[in-house]
């Protein structure tokens, strides 16, 4: 591609994106989707420049919550414009960049499929100026930008055919939908299309190729990827199963009316203008115009050319298919710790890879009618061709660009910044949601379901104007605050003690497996009411740390390490070349065996702090003389965790003085068994004994 091509396309992708920067300051459209984008971004920006951590956790968001999720953008090598920037201003430019590269990579991938010089330029407009980029910018879906890195990933794909070499080029692009924060549901969208498009290529070659390099691709991404899949796990495991979704609404009438309804704005009441039985949303799913003209150029490219692009074309259909495709939500109890799969409610988003498909084929079909003209009219041809593109792509800049008006509406106000952070109260409602503003006042939003993964966090947190409020740290019997924060910041708390008495120190944010303590003679949280709980006494005289880090971005960084040691043998020539396609085998062993030891973890966690609630309640109700909820709640405890003295010790008072021998007997029996094995040590029970 000549520097010429290049700079055109640059000049046209801030002339297409111009609207955003007519107020340049102004601030996302309230809805769900951008005000919480930004605001992640912001918190992301502070977290990293002002408190000098990586983003892992937010007190600020749904009562605290993680932060760094695979839809975050934090490792993108774009995120140093935010930095830099501002979250506004800097993903304003990201939209114009994306958009360039965009245009770039499918200029190059329809000039590999054997489009003209001229005819190359129609697939990059028909598939990026048409609604579905404008859509997503103006719903704030910022994560599915990286749909403009499709093209360079198929283009890689394509040329990794002739050398195998090219599939690093792929992982490449691959890598950087993921960093970027596309990995549901552009990047699944993508390796489903690829994979689709593979089996067809390999039954139309008679040949293992096609499909073994996108297998290859596919390990090589697990691997490199493994910090964000684990990551993706492990949120899949913490949180709740999915809850009220609802069945997507599709239909061959609403696939056309997506493909060719000049009304592509957010804001339209579809399913009162077009009759429809239900009511149609998420239409930055749906939205995908390209005119008339798209589809005539679209039906001679399907017709005409040899078998080449016969596996293109036939996967044109199958996408076009997928997205007419309504299913009912009701499969999703199968797979309901799966969270790659949230975007699969519905299978509209398949339509974006039929619309990719069509303007490749468009493409082609032009290419085949400047071909048949070059010869005898040159010059004719040349201006017929400008034209038709001039006049398809008019017709959906005219359509498109008006959308990106929808994106940035809200003009910026001061807000005053409060010195100490603390929960407060905000309606939730689309149309009432005020998430930027409040983050930007150091205050946080105890709200539920508030996360990108809707309906899955629930806020256990307390609000400051509520009447049960004590505080962002507090002790839980005691109205005295016998200590001081002396850091309090996303990842980090310090508290410095000075206790009189033994009681529950409680942070008001959602408990969260991976927050560790040190300082304390037990180091060990657990829950409260939802709430991060420790145990504390007069004992307790250090400086006390609660520190946030996910195990499961640890562990997967280390498969990651590791597949990128494995990549840099192999161009450095460290390794035998034949033994660089069964080392990833080996490695992705390891990958499987640290994803079940996760889930290991994160069950002995749940059981830990369920029997520190039981064992805490066991311990009040017996201090109150009500022995029966006290036995209750220790024997809970005590099946959770057989193996602790103390439980057992206080069981058999308590069966004592019931009355109860036979149970008491049984619990004498057990401390036989156990104290030998612990001789001289009740440390663990101070695990759980206040």
């Amino acid at each position: 591609m000549s520097k010429k091509t290049a700079l055109f396309f640059f000049i046209v992708a801030i002339a297409f994106t111009s609207p955003i920067f007519f107020n340049l300051h102004y601030w996302p459209t309230v809805n769900h989707d951008a005000d919480e984008m930004i605001s992640r971004m912001a918190l992301e920006r502070i977290a990293l420049l002002e408190h000098h951590q990586f983003p892992f956790w937010t007190p600020a968001l749904g009562g605290g919550q993680n932060l760094f999720v695979p839809t975050s953008m934090t490792l993108s090598p774009f995120f140093i414009l935010i930095l830099v920037l501002g979250e506004i201003i800097g993903i304003k430019i990201l939209i114009v960049l994306h958009l360039f590269f965009g245009l770039c990579g499918m200029y190059l991938l329809a000039r590999h499929l054997g489009c003209e010089k001229i005819s190359a330029y129609l697939p990059s407009g028909i598939f990026f100026f048409s609604s579905i980029f404008p859509l997503q910018v103006a719903e704030g879906v910022y994560g599915n930008l990286t749909i403009v890195l499709v093209p360079w990933l198929f283009l890689y794909y394509l040329k990794s055919f002739q050398n195998p070499r090219y599939l690093f080029g792929a992982l490449f692009f691959s890598l950087l939908m993921l960093l970027g924060g596309g990995i549901a549901p552009v990047f699944l969208l993508t390796m489903i299309f690829v994979t689709v498009y593979a089996i067809l290529e390999s039954l139309r070659l008679k040949s293992i190729i096609p499909f073994r390099n996108v297998a290859y691709l596919a390990l090589l991404v697990a691997l490199m990827g493994a910090f964000l899949f684990l990551l993706l796990i492990d949120l899949g495991k913490k949180h709740y199963p999915l809850l009220g979704l609802r069945p997507d609404y599709s239909s061959i009438l609403l696939t056309f009316k997506a493909l060719f309804s000049r009304d592509q704005l957010l804001n339209v009441p579809r399913s009162s203008l077009w009759n429809l039985p239900l009511d149609v949303s998420f239409w930055e799913q749906r939205g995908a115009y390209i005119g008339i003209g798209s589809c005539v150029l679209y039906l001679i490219g399907l017709f005409q050319g040899g078998v080449k692009q016969h596996s293109l074309k036939l996967a044109s259909v199958v996408f076009l298919l997928l997205s007419m495709v309504a299913l009912p939500v009701n499969w999703f109890k199968y797979v309901k710790d799966v969270l790659w799969l949230l975007p699969f409610h519905s299978f509209s988003r398949f339509i974006w890879f039929f619309v990719f498909t069509l303007a490749l084929i468009a493409g082609l079909g032009l290419s085949k009618i400047e071909r048949m003209f070059l010869v005898t009219h040159r010059i004719k041809s040349r201006i017929f061709i400008v034209g038709v593109i001039l006049i398809i792509l008019a017709d959906l800049i005219l359509v498109s660009r008006p959308i990106f008006q929808e994106a940035f509406t809200r003009p910026p106000h001061s807000k005053k910044i409060e010195n100490s952070f603390a929960q407060v109260w905000r309606d939730r409602t689309y149309e009432e949601s005020k998430i930027y503003p409040t983050i930007l006042s150091n205050r946080g939003l105890s709200v539920d379901n508030f996360s990108m993964f809707q309906d899955l966090c629930f806020c256990n947190a307390v609000s400051s104007g509520a009447g049960k409020y004590r505080g962002e740290i507090y002790l839980l019997n005691s109205s005295r605050n016998d200590f001081s924060v002396e850091k309090f910041s996303p990842n980090i708390i310090k508290i410095k003690p000075s206790f009189q008495k033994n009681d529950l120190l409680i942070i008001n944010q959602n408990y969260d497996p991976d927050w560790r303590v040190e300082g304390l003679s037990h180091n060990k949280i657990f829950s409260k009411d939802g709430l991060l709980a420790v145990v504390v006494g007069p004992q307790d005289r250090r400086m006390i740390t609660f520190c946030y880090f996910p195990r499961s971005f640890f562990w997967g960084g280390i498969i990651s390490l590791l597949a990128f040691l494995m990549l840099v043998s192999y161009f450095l020539r460290w390794m035998p070349r034949k033994a660089f396609f069964f080392l990833p085998l080996l490695i992705m062993l390891i990958y499987m065996g640290l994803a079940f030891k996760l889930q290991w973890f994160l069950e002995q966690d749940e059981k830990f702090a369920l029997a520190n609630k039981n064992a805490y309640q066991g311990y009040q109700y017996a201090q109150k003389g009500e022995l029966l909820k006290a036995t209750r709640c220790l024997e809970q405890a005590s099946s959770l965790m057989p193996n602790s003295i103390v439980l057992h010790q206080n069981l058999k008072e308590i069966f004592g003085s019931q009355g109860l021998q036979k149970e008491a007997l049984r619990e004498e029996k057990m401390l036989s068994e156990l104290i030998p094995v612990f001789k001289g040590s009740l440390e663990e029970s101070r695990e759980i004994a206040p």
